[in-house]
């Protein structure tokens, strides 16, 4: 049974697929983004279901489900969102289109084996039956997902998987000794404490072994690698909204993957009117600090 995993950041989609494969016999494929998606499904691929992350440059979550919906042949074909934001709004809007369902970075692995369990069952009835059954499906997600938006709560993640308190750009964040914000913050982020789950932790916390979280970690530091390069030319082409997203999904990232103190400067960054040179010390950082947690993770798979 196919699965499609469609999402920009790679740390998030490897992490997906890995949740998906712990789930049972899949396979998998995965996406670059919603027109990397669009185009193997127009090329005849043909999933049992769609994990589809709701914000990505091309073409977003939400325009690719308009798509698929759009088209009969794909329509009846399951769509669940990937989303890290409460926002009420879009995912009524999406399921206005037909999502089938959601879930929340960072992932809860009984989040992914229940929308695989309730959507991705085999049908093995004639095709006209199988049309009617996939319809009725649909309904039954479609009261499920409606119910769930009459309360956020239902969006957070489980206490099992979420980032603590600390790693949200809230009130609780307010730069103080150690995290600075504006102009005089770079030289603070300078040196990242070494706040960060063990390797070992974090291999059991997503279910996966060294050699799989080296994977991870290597991918995250391209992440990291990239926008240091790009931030600055968003910046510059008065993008801020695109390089505030940006540093969301980076945070995302680090939080995913243990990285607490990355995490929880790139929150205060985003937080603090956007700055090229400020921006460029907290990357420099934080890649110093994912090298860092590479060597361990070195160290505990050999």
């Amino acid at each position: 049974m196919k699965v499609l995993v469609v999402d920009d950041d790679i740390v998030s989609r490897m992490v997906l697929m890995h949740l998906i494969d712990n789930c049972g016999s899949y396979e998998i494929v995965e996406a670059d983004d919603g027109a990397d998606a669009w185009s193997k499904l127009e090329q005849g691929l043909a999933p049992a279901i769609v994990f589809c992350d709701l914000r990505m440059p091309r073409l977003s979550g939400m325009e690719l489900l308009e798509r698929v919906k759009a088209l009969p042949a794909l329509a009846a074909m399951p769509f669940v969102l990937v989303t890290s934001a409460n926002d009420g709004d879009t995912l009524r809007q999406a399921s206005a289109l037909g999502a089938d369902g959601y879930i929340v970075k960072p992932f809860d692995p009984a989040q992914v084996r229940s929308q695989l369990a309730r959507l991705a069952e085999p049908v093995s009835l004639p095709e006209a039956e199988s049309i009617d059954a996939a319809g009725m499906a649909a309904a039954d997600a479609d009261i499920e997902f409606d119910a769930y938006l009459k309360s956020d709560a239902d969006l957070k993640p489980d206490a099992g998987i979420k980032p603590d308190a600390d790693l949200k750009p809230d009130a609780d964040l307010k730069p103080d000794a150690d995290i600075k914000s504006g102009a005089d913050a770079g030289a603070d982020r300078e040196r990242l404490p070494d706040e960060v789950e063990s390797p070992c932790a974090t291999a059991a916390r997503l279910g996966i072994n060294a050699g799989r979280l080296l994977v991870y970690l290597n991918g995250f530091q391209t992440q990291l690698g990239a926008a240091r390069n790009e931030l600055p030319a968003l910046l510059a082409g008065g993008d801020e909204p695109a390089a505030r997203a940006r540093i969301g999904r980076l945070h995302t990232g680090g939080a995913t993957l243990g990285l607490h103190a990355v995490a929880r400067h790139l929150a205060v960054l985003s937080a603090d009117p956007l700055d090229a040179g400020v921006i460029g010390s907290a990357l420099d950082s934080s890649l110093r600090a994912v090298a860092r947690q590479i060597e361990s993770a070195e160290r505990l798979a050999h």
